[in-house]
């Protein structure tokens, strides 16, 4: 729920990085460990074998397979789930060295000195490899390693979006994973990774509203992509927690986002509209300590893809606050940087130099430069407040861009069920630009509500209303609803 204040955890333009070819490689290594994982989880012992087992225990057996028996001295194997995968995959090593005497090994008693006792489905003793079972015993581990400390959630999002202004509907669908491992060594925790790699298609879109997802004009379009949302190590080993190495995709350290789960949900904050970019690209420097969190990061400035002009485009953002794990927390964040403009990254790509040519005038190009960055410099100050199933939260920043004023603020107040099946929330948003001809303004106001139905499934609905908009334009309303499905696979 978003109240939660810790995470569960084109063109002939300048070259841009492509992770597509990397993201193929990494769902072909995840498909492959869940075929493994699959393949441990199916060889239990049939009743059959418990029989015949509890036979042999008793000396009642008048089977006439073969029984062999497995000398493990170093390490007996004690857990019979993990003698049933042994047995399993020994019969198909034993059947691959020797098809004609195909032999089906299922676990048959457990004995502490001599270790697992296998039976074979003939009379035709065969000769046993003990290389095979230091073999299958490495794998075996190796295989727990793994997943020991392993998440993985299938994560499917559809949206329907309705806009006043404009009368017509947005779709919005996703597919991906939400995958946490925590990456231990024989000394502890080394570090947490953290992928979430989805396939996102939208409908109709709306460019004022979400930019860098239409044509070189800005005109709206239909679009499908893949998009990493988190997707970065964190390496905890050396600092014990006190001193962190970030680096990949994350959350810009600033004001309240980092410790609000956001992720997908229709609750959503200012980073966007205060920052232009909710995650970018880059290596922080973190860590808990006893009277506060702190994170500072050296970013790309280009938010959710990686993109590049000649290495101008940049970011530094930072945050310190009294301990998030608190019911009254504070903190104090900076931003400084170069970063792409709302429709930069549009222009961008498309390889577009000057915009004068699609009904952009002059004033527009020059204010963006011909690199279509923006130098942002902000402050700010957020707070979060626990009063028993309400959470108060409040943030304010202040700073430039370019040459103009900016003032950003946001109010809201969150109610959590006793269940915790139920939370809703009211939200005032307030952007301000002072410009040549004072000050430009935008404030909407949000209520919005998010059910669990099931363990798995949720529906969350919002309904939020601009009383004004930067630019002068008319009041907007806007309604959301949303249907998620979260299925752990490991």
């Amino acid at each position: 729920m978003g109240n939660s204040l810790r995470r569960r955890h084109g063109g002939s333009g300048p070259r841009e990085k492509n992770l597509g070819p990397w993201f193929v490689i990494f769902l072909g290594v995840i498909a492959a460990a869940g075929v493994g994982w699959a393949d441990v989880n199916s060889e239990y012992p049939s009743e059959a074998v418990r029989s015949h087992r509890d036979g042999i225990q008793s000396g009642s057996s008048n089977s006439d397979s073969t029984i062999l028996q497995l000398e493990t001295p170093e390490q007996t194997v004690q857990d019979w789930d993990v003698g049933a995968r042994l047995g399993s995959r020994l019969s198909a090593r034993l059947t691959a060295q020797r098809p004609r005497e195909r032999a089906e090994f299922q676990p048959v008693a457990m004995v502490p000195e001599a270790g697992l006792l296998l039976l074979a489905p003939d009379e035709e003793e065969l000769v046993f490899q003990e290389d095979i079972v230091g073999e299958i015993e490495s794998e075996e581990r190796l295989r727990d390693k793994l997943l020991v400390n392993l998440r993985i959630d299938l994560d499917i999002i559809t949206r329907g979006i309705y806009e006043r202004r404009r009368d017509e509907f947005e779709g919005f669908n996703a597919i991906g994973l939400d995958i946490r491992k925590v990456i231990t060594g024989r000394k502890g925790d080394i570090g947490v990774l953290v992928l979430q790699p989805y396939f996102v298609r939208r409908d109709n879109i709306d460019p004022e509203r979400i930019p860098g997802h239409t044509d070189r004009r800005g005109i709206e379009t239909d679009d499908s992509s893949v998009e990493l949302h988190d997707f970065y190590f964190n390496l905890t080993r050396w600092g014990r927690g006190r001193r962190n190495i970030k680096i990949g995709h994350f959350d810009v350290p600033y004001g309240l986002e980092p410790y609000t789960d956001t992720h997908f949900t229709l609750h959503q904050l200012m980073p966007v509209q205060n920052l232009g970019m909710k995650k970018d690209w880059g290596v922080s420097l973190n860590g808990v300590l006893p009277w506060f969190d702190y994170e500072v990061a050296i970013l790309r400035g280009s938010g959710m893809e990686y993109h590049s002009i000649g290495n101008r485009n940049y970011a530094i953002a930072g945050r310190i606050g009294t301990p998030s794990d608190r019911n009254f927390v504070v903190g104090l964040s900076g931003f400084y940087g170069k970063v792409f403009s709302p429709h930069g990254i549009d222009h961008f790509s498309a390889g577009v130099s000057d915009l004068t040519g699609f009904g952009f005038d002059s004033s527009y190009q020059r204010s963006l430069g011909a690199d279509f960055l923006i130098k942002r410099k902000r402050i700010g100050l957020d707070a979060t407040w626990i009063i028993s199933q309400f959470t108060l939260k409040a943030e304010v920043s202040v700073g430039r861009d370019f040459n103009q004023n900016v003032f950003n603020a946001l109010a809201e107040i969150n109610w959590l069920s006793k269940d915790e099946k139920t939370s809703a929330y009211i939200q005032g948003l307030h952007r301000g630009i002072k410009g040549d001809f004072g000050w430009d303004e935008d404030d909407i106001g949000t209520v919005g509500i998010d059910r669990a139905i099931t363990e798995h499934l949720s529906v969350g609905a919002r309904f939020h209303h601009r009383f004004s908009r930067l630019g002068g334009h008319d009041d907007d309303n806007t309604f959301m609803l949303q249907f998620r499905y979260l299925l752990p696979i490991i």
